[in-house]
C-alpha cells in the first residue's frame, strides 16, 4: 500500500484545478469584449471628455440680397467677453511672487547699480490687487456693467469660465486685449461670434422677418429659409490637462464651419422703398381702422419687386420701433436748429425731422446703413443733411472738432444704451435739449441718472406699447438742460 496517488487521480485533480483558472479566463476575455468592442465607443467617448475640450465655431448665416446686390440681411462678428477667474487668480499671484522676488534680490545686493535696476522693476510691478482693482474699473466701464458685479464675477474661485457680457464690438475687445496686455496678465478674454445686421433698417422688414439671440431664424424670410441660411458649426478639438486647462499643443483637430446659403430675391429695394413710402402716405392721409398693404409684381411672370403692409419694424432691434412723430413732438423745433442724430442708422428718425430744422447731421458706425442714409436724404430732396460713419463717440469728437454746436441731439442707441463718453461730449457742447429713444427702460434710466449729474433733467417722458402681451415696450425722453 502507498499513499502516493495515482496517475488518474493526478489527472482528475489538474482537470479540477484547471476548471476555476479557465472560468476566471473566460470571464476577464469576455468583460474585455465587452469595454473595448460592445461598449467601446461609449468608453471611448468618456475618456475623451475626460481629456478633451472641444470649443463651437459659427458658421456665418447666409446673406440676403435684392435683385441689385444690395445687401438686405448679413451676419456680423461679435465678441463674448468671458473671464477664467482661476487663471486670473493664479497670474495675480504671480505678480505678487515677483515682487517678493524683486524685495529679496534688493535686501541681498551690494551693488548700487543692480540694486537701483532691481528697484526699477519693482516700481514698475503692481501687486496683485492693484491689477485686479485697475482691471475691474476698466471692464465696469466699457462693457457698461456695475463695479461690484464685475469684480464678484472676476474672483470667484468654483469656475473656469463666466460670461462678462455678449456682443461687445471689435473696438471694446481689442481695447479689452491691450489692456490686459499693459497689466501683463490673463484670465479675461473675447471670443468671436456672429450677429445678424439688416443694414436697410426698417425697409422690407417685415419680409426678411428676423433672427433670435442664438441665431435662429423666427419671423419672414429668415425663419422660412432657415434650414437653407443656417449652415453647419464647425468645431475646434483640444487637448485639456486635469485642471480643465487647454493644452492646444498637445492635440488639436479642427473641423471647419460649412457657411449658410445666400438668399438672392426678386424685391428691387429701390421699388421697395418707394411702395413703403407712399404706403405710409396713404395711411396717414386715409387712417384706416386696421392696417394697410400693398404689392408690387410682374403680371406677366408673377415676379414680386415689392411688399409691404403699414406697420414696419427694424429687425435690428426687433422688440424697439422709433417712434419718429413722438420724436418730432418732443423735439418741439422751430426751423433755426442743428439737430445731430446719433445711432442714426438709416437716417429715419433725423431724416422725418429736416424739414423742421436748420441743419441735421447723422452718426452711425455701419457703413451700408450711412449710405443709406445719404440715399434717403438724396431721394427726399433734402439739401440740410450730411451723414458721417464713425462711431457715436468718434462721430461727435470729429464733430467737436470741425465746430458743430447742435441745439438738439437725438439718441437712438441700441438695448446697451450710450456710452458714458458721449454725455461728456454733449455736456462740453452746451446742448439744451436731448431726445432720447429707448427699446431698454433699465439702461435709459441708468442713463438719465448720469445726464443728471451733468445738470440735465428729465421733463417728459412717453411710453408706447408696441408689443402688446410682451415685457417690451418703447420710451422717448424729452431731457433738458
Amino acid at each position: 500500500m502507498t499513499d502516493r496517488p495515482s496517475a488518474r487521480m493526478k489527472q482528475r485533480l489538474n482537470i479540477w484545478l484547471s476548471l476555476p483558472v479557465a472560468a476566471i479566463l473566460i470571464y476577464t476575455v469576455a468583460t474585455i469584449f465587452s469595454v473595448s468592442i460592445k461598449d467601446g465607443k461609449r468608453w471611448q467617448s468618456l475618456a475623451n471628455a475626460q481629456q478633451l475640450k472641444s470649443t463651437a465655431v459659427s458658421a456665418s448665416r447666409g446673406t440676403i440680397y435684392d435683385s441689385n446686390g444690395t445687401v438686405l440681411s448679413q451676419s456680423a462678428t461679435v465678441y463674448t467677453v468671458y473671464a477664467d477667474p482661476l487663471m486670473l487668480k493664479e497670474k495675480l499671484d504671480d505678480n505678487d511672487k515677483k515682487i517678493e522676488e524683486l524685495k529679496g534680490y534688493i535686501a541681498k545686493e551690494d551693488d548700487a547699480s543692480k540694486k537701483a535696476t532691481y528697484q526699477q522693476r519693482l516700481d514698475a510691478t503692481k501687486s496683485g490687487d492693484e491689477c485686479l482693482d485697475e482691471l475691474v474699473e476698466f471692464l465696469a466701464l466699457n462693457l457698461e456693467i456695475d463695479t461690484n458685479t464685475v469684480r464678484e464675477k472676476l474672483t470667484k474661485t468654483d469656475t473656469q469660465y463666466i460670461v462678462l457680457k455678449k456682443e461687445v464690438e471689435k473696438t471694446v475687445s481689442t481695447a479689452i486685449e491691450d489692456k490686459l496686455t499693459e497689466l501683463g496678465i490673463d484670465g479675461v478674454r473675447c471670443d468671436p461670434t456672429t450677429r445678424r445686421l439688416y443694414p436697410q433698417n426698417t425697409l422690407a422688414s417685415v419680409v426678411l422677418g428676423h433672427t433670435d439671440y442664438e441665431g435662429n431664424g423666427i419671423y419672414g424670410l429668415e425663419a422660412y429659409y432657415d434650414d437653407y441660411l443656417s449652415g453647419i458649426d464647425g468645431r475646434i478639438i483640444t487637448a485639456k490637462a486635469s485642471d480643465g486647462t487647454e493644452i492646444p499643443y498637445r492635440y488639436k483637430q479642427s473641423y471647419d464651419a460649412q457657411d449658410g446659403d445666400d438668399l438672392n430675391l426678386n424685391i428691387d429695394a429701390n421699388i421697395q422703398y418707394i411702395l413703403e413710402k407712399e404706403l405710409a402716405k396713404a395711411v396717414e392721409e386715409n387712417q384706416p381702422t386696421d392696417r394697410a398693404c400693398g404689392i408690387i409684381m410682374n403680371p406677366k411672370t408673377g415676379q414680386i419687386y415689392a411688399m409691404a403692409t403699414s406697420d414696419p419694424y427694424d429687425p435690428n432691434e426687433p422688440a424697439a420701433i422709433s417712434d419718429e412723430k413722438t420724436a418730432a413732438e418732443l423735439a418741439g423745433l422751430s426751423g433755426s436748429e442743428t439737430v445731430l442724430d446719433m445711432y442714426c442708422g438709416a437716417g429715419t428718425v433725423g431724416i422725418s425731422l429736416s424739414d423742421k430744422c436748420k441743419s441735421l447731421c447723422g452718426i452711425e458706425i455701419v457703413p451700408q446703413a450711412v449710405e443709406n442714409a445719404i440715399e434717403n436724404a438724396r431721394l427726399n430732396n433734402l439739401s440740410n443733411a450730411e451723414f458721417i460713419c464713425a462711431d457715436a463717440y468718434e462721430g461727435a469728437k470729429i464733430l467737436t472738432q470741425k465746430g458743430v454746436r447742435p441745439d438738439v441731439v437725438i439718441l437712438d442707441p441700441p438695448r446697451k444704451g450710450c456710452q458714458r463718453e458721449i454725455f461728456d461730449i454733449i455736456a462740453g457742447l452746451g446742448v439744451k435739449k436731448i431726445v432720447y429713444i429707448s427699446c431698454n427702460s433699465a439702461t435709459l434710466a441708468r442713463d438719465l441718472q448720469i445726464l443728471s449729474q451733468a445738470g440735465y433733467n428729465a421733463k417728459r417722458l412717453k411710453a408706447v406699447d408696441l408689443f402688446p402681451r410682451t415685457p417690451h415696450i418703447e420710451c422717448v425722453a424729452l431731457i433738458e438742460k
